[in-house]
C-alpha cells in the first residue's frame, strides 16, 4: 500500500450538528446499520454531544462494549420522541410542491451490485462516466477496506478518525484538516487513488472538513477528483502543497495525472444513502448525483 505515512485505519465522524440530527439518529436507532455490539468510540460518533459517559461505563460489558439497545436508552426522553407540534405539521408544509419533489440535478445515480472480484472494473467504469465511486461494503470483515489497505498505488485516508479526534477534543479542526491535507497531497504527488474510508460514520465533509486551503471536498468528490490531477489541478496544488511537500521536486507543486478518488462505507445497501446524504449528514452538501454507488454482494 504506499509508504506507512499514507496508510492508516482508524475512524471518524463528527457529533450531530443539530438537535434535530441527533434526535433523528436516536429515533432511528441505526437499526439497519449499527452492529449489535458497540465500543466507546463508535457510541460517541453516533450519539455525539448526547453521549453519556457515566451511563456507558455503567452499562459496558467486560470487553468494553454495549448493545445498540443500551445506546438507544441513553437518548433523553424529550429527544427520543418528536414533539407533538412537529408530528402535526400543516398539510401544506408536509407536502412539498411537485417541482421541489423532482430535482433531477441532485438525483441519485442507480447503484450497481457486484462481487468483490468486479470491484476494480466497476471503479473504472464509474470514473470513466465522470462519477466518484462510493463503495458500499457491509461485510463483517470489511473486505474492501482490507483489500485497499494491502494494495499498491493507493493512499487510505481514515476519514472517520479525522472527524472523531475533533469530536473527542483530541485534536483541533485545524490539526485534523492538516492531517487530511497531507493524505490528499501525498496521493496527488504520487498519482495514487485517495481512498476516503468513512467506515461506520458520516464524516463532516459538509461542514468544517471542506476547506479550500486544506481539503477542498467539493473538488475532491467531483469527477473522482480529476479537477485536482495534472495540469487541471495546478491551482489547487499551488495552494495545498507546503514547502515540505515540494522539497523533492525543486520547490514545484506537481500533481500527477493519475490521481483519483474513491469513497468507501461500512453502512449497508439499505441505509448508506440516509446516513450519508440526508440533511445534516456528511455528504448532504454535495448530493448523491456526484457518486456511483457500488454495492458489494454478500458472500453466500
Amino acid at each position: 500500500l504506499g509508504p506507512p505515512q499514507c496508510v492508516t485505519t482508524h475512524q471518524s465522524l463528527e457529533p450531530p450538528r443539530s438537535r434535530e440530527t441527533a434526535q433523528r439518529i436516536f429515533k432511528m436507532g441505526a437499526g439497519a446499520s449499527v452492529p449489535d455490539k458497540l465500543d466507546e468510540a463508535t457510541c460517541k460518533t453516533i450519539a455525539g454531544d448526547k453521549f453519556d459517559q457515566a451511563k456507558f461505563d455503567e452499562s459496558k460489558d467486560a470487553d468494553g462494549n454495549i448493545t445498540k439497545e443500551q445506546l438507544m436508552a441513553f437518548a433523553p426522553a424529550e429527544e427520543a420522541a418528536a414533539p407533538a407540534e412537529e408530528a402535526t405539521a400543516p398539510a401544506e408544509e408536509a407536502a412539498a410542491p411537485a417541482e421541489e419533489a423532482a430535482a433531477p440535478a441532485s438525483a441519485a445515480v442507480e447503484a450497481v451490485t457486484i462481487p468483490l472480484t468486479g470491484l476494480q472494473e466497476a471503479i473504472k467504469a464509474a470514473q470513466e462516466a465522470g462519477l466518484t465511486p462510493l463503495v458500499v461494503d457491509s461485510s463483517e470483515d470489511h473486505k474492501v477496506d482490507t483489500f485497499f489497505s494491502y494494495g499498491s498505488g493507493v493512499c487510505v485516508m481514515d476519514a472517520k478518525m479525522i472527524g472523531l479526534k475533533v469530536a473527542k477534543k483530541e485534536a483541533t479542526q485545524e490539526e485534523s484538516l492538516d492531517e487530511a491535507r497531507k493524505k490528499l497531497v501525498f496521493a496527488m504527488k504520487k498519482g495514487f487513488s485517495l481512498i476516503v474510508s468513512m467506515q461506520q460514520a458520516s464524516p463532516p465533509f459538509s461542514d468544517w472538513l471542506d476547506n479550500d486551503d486544506a481539503f477542498p471536498a467539493t473538488e475532491v468528490f467531483t469527477n473522482s477528483g480529476k479537477g485536482l490531477a495534472g495540469d487541471a489541478g495546478q491551482a489547487f496544488a499551488d495552494k495545498l502543497f507546503k514547502p515540505e511537500d515540494t522539497a523533492d521536486t525543486a520547490g514545484m507543486a506537481l500533481s500527477n495525472d493519475d490521481f483519483n478518488v474513491v469513497l468507501t462505507t461500512f453502512f449497508d445497501k439499505d441505509s448508506y444513502a440516509e446516513f450519508l446524504f440526508d440533511d445534516g449528514m456528511g455528504l448532504s452538501k454535495f448530493g448523491p448525483s456526484l457518486f456511483q454507488p457500488i454495492i458489494i454482494q454478500a458472500e453466500e
